[in-house]
């Protein structure tokens, strides 16, 4: 490529590419600027129009290559004229004619399509945008930072003006000779925006290499990829990983996360008797659609989602892509191989020699000495979890994009867009360490005054919310005679620390549990998770769903959480995991769960 410099560069202004149709060829990324990006142009373009509107507005350079009469395919500069484009387009009062702009790896049965000028509309009317491919999720964060922008920024058509007839770009013509391609990689690889998956897909596309069919086809593949990967249920199945580098971070899994992964990729596509189409399929499509064969298998999903959130995944699908694509497994034998590798991971937690078999009382025992504080008990608690889920009667899969036990942010999807969540989770004592018997809520106080009627307490003696407004400290008194007249606390001392006691939960529902009554978590978790996630052993243990029907209804009071209680819990998880992990030696994949009746 000849070097850009100030002689080979035309001023031309935003109106001057009236007539101009861009097209962004299949091996370039697509739309990718983030809020941060947009507002700088945006604010940057408003604080030249105050300072002087009479006076030109430079942009960087773009970088063109004619493909015929005012159609120019857009080597470098789609960000920033598809940010203005967007700008221009997404006016409240007025629609301001402008170049077009096309992404060609979008695919569309009108081949003509723009199918940003649809997006900017669907966002104009419903703020938000149903989500087609990658793209699509970037289109939505710069509208919505483009509406909020005119919002607060209240600007006129002077303003629009200032853009159509002073912004200017700095027009570089690539000449007929010269590789669009190549001059892409040499102008991008130097900048953060290009990731290596944009390099690697570069380099698939190049056209001397495959007819246009095939590259097209590739390109539409590879977008479909990107796009599935954008799907959090089906991301966090496969990874922790927090990115929105996710295809870059997806060919690093299955290639044993090489330094050199460019380099390699580089290597394979550019050797002279190298196929495009077999290193495609079988390096990436195939290896993909492996994934999501396991993502659609309930067990299969189940299985690998445990071992990425407890285990070491840098080699973990690399492993899993020769055991399942190369030596191309059974079912059965696939699924088997998963559970010795849970196996494994057990034993690690529990600190036991792997090649020494236990039977379910020792099992039993080093379930037992776990306490709260150790890690491992988390990691249990979640195996416990994904096997209930696994075997249970309505969802089958275990919600892997809800369960983080890292500190970072994860980017979660809601009606406003794109926003940070904190998600920490936290083991949560069931019967509360240091029960505070003061009532702190007046809605607390309802729900123990209606308990206390179910279970035989003369009204009379019961405050009622009257009492508790006008005299609280007296009330409250009231209530713990009663609470101590049906039960002994001092015989209900049952190990605060132990794995019985012991349930998985968000930390912030945890947190607003406090130190209150059994009854009282109860209530909050059963009122919460209609909006929050809690998982399904947590939820069965507060409603003590673990009683069978010969059990007397006597015995599942609600007011604490008794050492009857924690046993059958505990027992439940230990039942749970050996039967189905450890002790299960001829696990045939279409057993049923077997579990404490």
């Amino acid at each position: 490529m000849k070097q850009i410099n100030s002689e080979i560069l035309k001023e031309k202004t935003i109106r001057e590419l009236d007539d101009v149709k861009f097209e962004i060829p299949e091996y370039q990324r697509g739309y990718r600027w983030e809020e941060k990006q947009v507002k700088k142009i945006l604010q940057d373009i408003l604080d030249e129009f105050k300072k002087d509107s009479k006076r030109k507005y430079y942009l960087q350079p773009i970088i063109v290559k004619e493909k015929a009469k005012n159609i120019y395919y857009l080597v470098d500069g789609q960000q920033r004229l598809t940010t203005i484009y967007m700008l221009l387009k997404y006016n409240l009062n007025n629609e301001y004619k402008c170049y077009s702009i096309k992404y060609n790896y979008i695919t569309s049965v009108n081949n003509d399509r723009f199918e940003i000028d649809e997006k900017i509309k669907e966002y104009y009317d419903t703020k938000t945008i149903k989500y087609e491919n990658l793209n699509d999720y970037y289109y939505e964060k710069a509208l919505k930072t483009i509406y909020n922008w005119l919002k607060d920024n209240q600007v006129d058509s002077e303003f629009f003006d200032f853009i159509r007839t002073k912004v200017t770009v700095m027009w570089y013509e690539l000449e007929k000779e010269d590789d669009d391609k190549k001059a892409f990689l040499r102008v991008n690889t130097g900048k953060i925006k290009l990731t290596t998956a944009d390099l690697i897909k570069a380099e698939l596309l190049k056209e001397d290499k495959k007819n246009k069919k095939v590259i097209d086809r590739i390109s539409k593949e590879w977008n479909e990829i990107e796009n599935k990967l954008r799907d959090n249920s089906f991301w966090y199945f496969v990874s922790n990983e927090i990115t929105n580098d996710r295809m870059t971070e997806f060919l690093n899994m299955i290639n044993k996360n090489s330094n050199d992964l460019y380099e390699k990729y580089q290597e394979k596509i550019n050797k002279p008797d190298a196929n495009i189409e077999k290193i495609w399929e079988k390096d990436i499509k195939n290896v993909f659609q492996n994934f999501i064969e396991w993502y659609e298998d309930d067990e299969i999903y189940n299985f690998i989602g445990f071992l990425v959130k407890e285990g070491d995944n840098n080699e973990l699908f690399f492993e899993l892509k020769e055991e399942y694509y190369i030596k191309n497994n059974s079912k059965n034998e696939f699924t088997n191989n998963l559970k010795n590798r849970i196996k494994k991971v057990v034993y690690k937690l529990l600190k036991l020699d792997l090649g020494i078999e236990i039977d379910k009382e020792k099992f039993k025992n080093e379930i037992e000495k776990l306490q709260y504080g150790d890690d491992e008990i988390m990691a249990i608690l979640l195996l416990y979890n994904i096997l209930t889920t696994n075997y249970s009667k309505d969802s089958k899969r275990f919600p892997f994009d809800k369960y983080f036990v890292n500190k970072e942010k994860r980017k979660e999807r809601t009606a406003e867009g794109i926003k940070d969540k904190k998600i920490m989770w936290s083991l949560e004592h069931i019967s509360s360490q240091h029960e505070n018997k003061n009532i702190e809520k007046l809605k607390d106080f309802r729900i123990l005054t209606e308990y206390f009627k179910t279970m035989g307490i003369d009204p009379k003696e019961i405050p009622t919310s009257e009492n508790w407004e006008k005299n609280k400290e007296n009330a409250e008194e009231k209530m713990k005679e009663i609470f101590d007249k049906i039960f002994d606390n001092k015989k209900n001392k049952i190990e605060m620390h132990g794995i019985g006691n012991l349930a998985l939960l968000d930390r912030e529902l945890n947190s607003s549990n406090g130190n209150n009554f059994f009854i009282i978590k109860r209530n909050n978790i059963i009122r919460n998770s209609k909006d929050n996630y809690v998982p399904i052993c947590t939820m069965k243990a507060f409603l003590k769903a673990f009683y069978t029907k010969k059990d007397s209804l006597k015995k599942q009071q609600f007011l604490e959480w008794k050492q009857e209680d924690y046993d059958i819990y505990e027992q439940d998880i230990i039942d749970t995991i050996y039967d189905n992990i450890m002790g299960d030696k001829n696990y045939n994949g279409n057993r049923q769960f077997k579990r404490i009746n």
